[in-house]
């Protein structure tokens, strides 16, 4: 039996910004509100993705002639997404799918890019969501298109058979809880004309003008999706006509940005650091 939660049960809007608090998720999920804190404060994600996508703020209640003041944070459908990854069973995944089904459609109220009904494809039953097979298919098209003309075919043969054969399914039928392992399978497998070379380790080896690069690149990417969300409220207003678009590309952007900061995170944890010294 799927969970229906309308978009109104979960979704705030704040700064013409569709988010969600910690207190709606524990309640969704049936968690204590102390527990789901518990778990935002030891995400492990980095700085920049934490301050672009959780926002504490205080939260007064009355009990009575009691006053209680209690953090609670408002997220973003990344924040939210990098928040439940870890939350398993078949009834956190439908409810990580009315979620996602949620902001979508608060975005598409804000934005104007409400989805047609014409084309509405349906995930199954036990595998991943329409959104996490969407970030899959764009991981694998972001590898696949950096690659030369004459390597691409192999290439994204390559990235679909790894997936098969370690989940023994097809990408739609691996099960949602598997999705952080499925993402992180397709960014470090190693492809022929890689930029990243194969090595003796399954971890692959960067270089550091490599790492650099990446990680400048995860940085300005991300920042890029912040901005993004500021900006997209006046585009609207001016009824841009490339504002849909740009949205599309911006979100998937840093949606590549977010999985390949988690695949590589010691190397980009080191540059960092590099960077802060400079």
């Amino acid at each position: 039996m799927t969970t229906v939660l309308s978009a109104k049960d979960l979704i705030v809007i704040h700064q013409n910004q569709p988010l969600t608090t910690s207190l709606k998720v524990a309640e969704a999920f049936g968690k204590l509100h102390k527990d789901v804190l518990r778990k935002i404060n030891s995400l492990g994600c980095s700085e920049e993705f934490a301050s672009a996508h959780f926002y504490a703020h205080d939260e007064i209640t009355q009990a009575g002639a009691v006053k209680r003041k209690s953090k609670v944070y408002e997220m973003t459908k990344d924040g939210f997404m990098f928040l439940v990854m870890g939350f398993t069973g078949k009834k956190a995944a439908q409810i990580k799918e009315a979620y996602i089904n949620a902001f979508n459609e608060m975005a598409g109220k804000l934005y104007g890019n409400t989805p047609t009904k014409k084309r509405k494809p349906k995930a199954l039953p036990n595998g991943l969501t329409l959104e996490q097979q969407d970030t899959i298919k764009s991981l694998v098209k972001a590898r696949v298109d950096a690659l030369p003309p004459e390597k691409r075919a192999k290439a994204a043969i390559t990235c679909w058979s790894s997936l098969k054969s370690k989940f023994g399914c097809t990408y739609k039928e691996i099960e949602p809880e598997n999705f952080t392992d499925a993402v992180s399978l397709v960014a470090r497998v190693t492809l022929d004309g890689d930029f990243i070379p194969a090595g003796e380790s399954e971890r692959p080896v960067i270089d550091g003008v490599s790492r650099n690069h990446l990680y400048c690149l995860i940085t300005h990417m991300e920042r890029l999706n912040r901005y993004w969300i500021q900006l997209m409220p006046a585009l609207r207003a001016m009824e841009s006509a490339w504002a849909p678009r740009l949205h599309d590309h911006i979100q998937d952007g840093a949606c590549i940005a977010g999985a390949m900061r988690r695949a590589h995170s010691e190397a980009l944890h080191s540059e960092a650091i590099s960077h802060q010294r400079h």
